[in-house]
């Protein structure tokens, strides 16, 4: 089973992917909502795919076959 790690954000208040930065050559979490440094001792949880989606994650390719402004019609002005 796939699974991803998160943590809780203090700034966000609620659980949220991480990623990490190096700096000067220290591996550094930051949220991945807000970028604020997650310290090591803030709660891990283990998530599926199917839960990050309900929290408001989103995998793939996203879905640009819909209309998305007026040049496309999505106001309904017609564009020449």
């Amino acid at each position: 089973m796939n699974s991803f790690i998160s943590h809780l954000c203090p700034a966000c208040e609620k659980n949220v992917l991480t990623y990490g930065h190096l700096e000067k050559d220290e591996l550094i979490l930051r949220c991945l909502d807000c970028d604020v440094i997650i310290a090591e001792k803030e709660e891990k949880s283990l998530f599926s795919p199917d839960e990050l989606q309900k929290m408001g994650y989103h995998f793939g390719i996203k879905d640009d076959s819909g209309k998305k402004g007026c040049r496309d019609g999505a106001c309904g002005i017609r564009q020449p």
